[in-house]
């Protein structure tokens, strides 16, 4: 079956990993998790790449107070690079861990023919 392909984005890592409001989360989806990044992104360089996200973060955070709503406090950052890779920053921007394995939390995918539908 063809998939869509994938576009590296920016996941927000947080103190819980079911909303606090089941409801609420199925209304708004789980877009409070992710964060956008600027088009064109992995066209830079990896170092550059890490430095663009590592600011986006910081940004984030501040803006957020350090909260992602029904979710709880924000403990980190997953940059995802593949469906299933990632690089882990803190919630300072930094890097933590490089190309690791990883899945996020909550999401789902159904197939109708040759297209994917992802619930998030």
């Amino acid at each position: 079956m063809d998939e869509a392909p994938f576009i590296p984005d920016l996941y927000v890592l947080t103190e819980y990993r079911r909303p606090s409001f089941i409801t609420g989360a199925a209304v708004m989806g789980v877009r409070q998790k992710r964060v956008a990044l600027p088009e064109g992104i992995d066209g830079l360089p990896l170092s550059e790449r890490y430095r663009v996200v590592g600011e986006i973060i910081r940004r984030h955070y501040a803006t957020s107070h350090g909260e992602c709503p029904l979710f709880g406090r924000i403990t980190g950052y997953a940059y995802r690079l593949t469906t299933d890779t990632a690089t882990m920053f803190t919630v300072e921007g930094q890097v933590q861990a490089e190309c690791i394995a990883f899945r996020e939390a909550g999401v789902a995918v159904a197939r109708i023919g040759r297209h994917s539908i992802r619930f998030e």
